[in-house]
């Protein structure tokens, strides 16, 4: 017998990297670019964050913000027991964003948090409030695509008060004890 699955996978367009696939790639970068005196570190977070969300829409797509949307929450699953179609849960793959140093490890300035459902895209960006106040945005940001995340992750990463953060944290694990 012949397979009746029609299923062509090469046809469905794929997510290159999960999101936080992306962010970590970036902890290891500032890493070697501080000799291992700054970290960056993405952990799970299991906290819910509620996200009124503006949408983030690349700047070719001719897009703006879009308002508001309704916060986004976790909901329960019973493995053992089945569900109509309609009742699917959205699981909320949810993370922290946050930089710290060796020389303190009791410390950590938190960048973000973000979230995701199991299809990964949008991205639910909670940001600190005085880097949404410099890069013009506001704390809650929506990321629609793996190039909108990427666009927003640059610009987060490049504000002031990151860099200060950093600038900061480096000079402290150089400093003579």
């Amino acid at each position: 017998m012949e397979s009746l699955w029609k299923l062509n996978f090469s046809e469905i367009e794929r997510i290159k990297t999960k999101p936080e696939v992306i962010v970590e790639q970036q902890c290891k970068f500032l890493e070697q670019l501080t000799e291992g005196r700054v970290t960056a570190r993405v952990m799970p977070h299991e906290q819910q964050v509620i996200y009124p969300v503006k949408e983030i829409l690349r700047k070719d797509t001719g897009g703006g913000g879009a308002g508001p949307a309704g916060p986004i929450t976790l909901m329960a699953t019973n493995p053992d027991k089945l569900g109509d179609i309609g009742t699917i849960p959205k699981i909320r793959f949810k993370f922290e964003f946050y930089l710290t140093s060796p020389s303190t490890p009791r410390y950590k300035f938190r960048i973000m948090f973000f979230n995701y459902v199991k299809g990964q895209y949008p991205v639910g960006i909670k940001l600190d409030a005085d880097i949404a106040t410099e890069i013009h945005e506001t704390e809650f940001i929506k990321c629609s695509s793996e190039d909108d995340f990427i666009m927003v992750l640059a610009r987060i990463l490049n504000s002031n008060k990151v860099k200060n953060v950093i600038n900061a944290l480096n000079l402290h694990a150089t400093e003579p004890a």
